[in-house]
């Protein structure tokens, strides 16, 4: 397996593709359901009264920075991918911007209101020590009253929910998954095929549970505030939500 699976499978239009239902109306629901609840617990102000700055840190085509764009925030999205940040780009304007950048080289210090790592942008590096590198130049990032938002896998759901293989027809490709949970990662493979054309890629996550987190974030001088279950806001319960969502603010 390749060392930065990522690269290639992120650039691909087969990834697109294979996520698609994780639509614009799926990110403006969530995120309009995490700014009301900034507003009415750690805010002082509507978003609209004041210039609040938001980082996306693994933004991929920007879905959510839009969102939190029209919303009133000054966004700054930044994703490896290049592809991906090309068409992000396309929705610049005067306060959402975007560039190619890795997360374990931010160079960002005490300068955003909101931080997010969505959709599982979080634990692909193959040691624990890159991971905390991402982490705490996240946390760097962070004005003193900041907010971090992580939303990450639930382990436990993955482990007890994991399906070993699949088989997806989308728009006249067929798409082979296969799953294992192996060395503390989930590990799929995805075989494409698409016109007689064959392809394969990665995805190697770490399955980071939320005790893992909470390590992590105490070594990053944050703490858990609040920790949502799904994308309807619901509460955090293990094994049963599908994600862990993590509201963090510093802890000094």
């Amino acid at each position: 397996m390749q060392q930065e699976w990522y690269i290639d499978w992120f650039n691909s239009k087969y990834y697109s593709m294979l996520y698609k239902h994780r639509d614009v109306l799926e990110a403006k629901a969530f995120i309009k359901k995490i700014v009301e609840f900034l507003e009415s617990k750690f805010f002082k102000k509507k978003i609209q009264e004041q210039v609040f700055k938001a980082l996306d840190v693994g933004c991929g085509d920007g879905r959510h920075s839009v969102v939190l764009n029209q919303l009133g925030f000054d966004v700054l999205g930044v994703d490896i991918s290049e592809s991906k940040i090309k068409e992000a780009q396309k929705y610049e304007n005067e306060k959402l911007r975007f560039f190619i950048g890795d997360m374990r080289k931010l160079f960002f210090e005490n300068e955003f209101d909101l931080v997010l790592n969505l959709f599982t942008s979080f634990g692909y590096f193959e040691n624990l020590y890159d991971n905390m590198i991402a982490l705490l130049n996240m946390r760097q990032a962070m004005k003193g009253e900041g907010i971090l938002i992580i939303d990450y896998l639930n382990a436990d759901y993955v482990v007890d929910h994991l399906i070993p293989y699949q088989e997806l027809h989308i728009e006249g490709v067929t798409f082979i998954i296969t799953r294992r949970i192996s060395q503390g990662f989930v590990k799929k493979v995805i075989q494409i095929q698409d016109n007689g054309q064959k392809f394969e890629f990665y995805e190697n996550v770490q399955l980071f549970t939320l005790q893992d987190f909470t390590s992590m974030l105490h070594q990053s001088r944050l703490k858990i505030v609040e920790i949502w279950g799904n994308y309807l806001g619901e509460l955090f319960t293990a094994p049963e939500s599908e994600r862990l969502i993590l509201f963090c603010t510093a802890s000094e």
